[in-house]
């Protein structure tokens, strides 16, 4: 049996810390010197029924449990990192390059790449890549479109959002989460709350806003957005709910700049397609939000850029629709 070591005077200090460390050096490098797997399997199983005692076989299989996960996990990370060091030299673009290709993709591509090595995440850190925010999916997460709001901070310019309808199977989890006062993933109400984040700054550059069945947003959610949204120029409010006669109101005041605004009650598949020309009106007898004579009027004195004006879902009387043809061309 081997001897402890004695650490005398005359010795150099070696700390128990350090011994122990040397040890286990040493022995990684013996097991994993080892290319015969079944001989290693052989070797555990022998040491397993060496131990008569169910509850020492028992500990001795969850401690090789237990240390298998470390390795793997320390596997994991290491090539991870080996990875990113080896993206780093040899991806053929700089790292300023990098971001301007990463700013041209859509926000689900720029999150996939970033989580593939740490020179791409560093690289997705840059607010450019999340300048022009860009998400249709199912279920997106509060904390998400915070964090994406403030990566792009004063570099932010548009937000397009739209939510999907989930799977079947999602939706009937995500009521059974809902029944056991679980936190839901779909949007709240104040999701854009961080644009008023430093007094208004992050919402003061945004230029694009298209929020499409948006479920739990309402006028105040909504008005609480564009208030710090000065910039505005380019506004998609669809399948929210929300009435338009408030809403042409507060944009007349808050977003004078605007230069084209859609506004629909329905709910789109997808998204809105295709560029609106025209003024379009939709005239219905007893259904939709009444557009009112006030709110026209205002729209038509406070927007004067605007040049393209949908309003869908919604009553429009011959007299309003006459005001706004003539304010805006005449």
């Amino acid at each position: 049996m081997a001897k402890r070591p004695c650490f005398s005077d005359h010795s150099p200090r070696v700390s128990k810390r350090d011994y122990y460390h040397l040890n286990i050096d040493s022995l990684l490098e013996s097991l994993l010197a080892v290319s015969d797997s079944a001989l290693i399997e052989a070797s555990f199983d022998g040491l397993v029924e060496s131990r008569s005692a169910y509850s020492d076989q028992n500990e001795f299989i969850q401690r090789a449990l237990h240390i298998g996960s470390v390795l793997l996990e320390a596997g994991r990370r290491s090539v991870r990192k080996l990875y990113s060091v080896h993206n780093a030299s040899f991806w053929p673009l700089p790292p300023d390059l990098t971001i301007k290709v990463f700013s041209m993709l859509d926000t689900p591509s720029v999150c996939s790449a970033s989580a593939t090595c740490l020179f791409f995440q560093n690289c997705a850190k840059d607010p450019m890549c999340f300048a022009n925010i860009d998400l249709a999916i199912p279920k997106v997460n509060v904390g998400v479109v915070t964090t994406m709001i403030q990566r792009a901070r004063n570099a932010l310019q548009s937000i397009k959002l739209v939510e999907l309808p989930p799977d079947p199977a999602a939706e009937l989890l995500l009521n059974k989460q809902t029944k056991q006062g679980k936190k839901s993933s779909i949007l709240k109400s104040s999701f854009l709350g961080s644009l008023s984040a430093n007094g208004g700054a992050h919402g003061s550059h945004l230029r694009r806003l298209h929020l499409h069945n948006i479920k739990m947003m309402d006028n105040i959610s909504l008005f609480a957005s564009l208030s710090v949204c000065p910039s505005l120029v380019d506004l998609e409010v669809v399948g929210l709910d929300v009435n338009v006669s408030p809403t042409l109101e507060f944009v007349s005041r808050h977003c004078c700049l605007i230069e084209r605004f859609v506004f629909d009650h329905l709910k789109s598949k997808d998204s809105v397609g295709g560029a609106f020309r025209m003024l379009e009106r939709h005239l219905f007898d007893d259904e939709g939000d009444f557009i009112e004579n006030s709110a026209c009027k205002e729209f038509v004195l406070n927007c004067p850029k605007i040049t393209t004006l949908a309003l869908k879902g919604c009553r429009l009387s011959d007299y309003n629709a006459h005001k706004l043809l003539k304010g805006f061309t005449g």
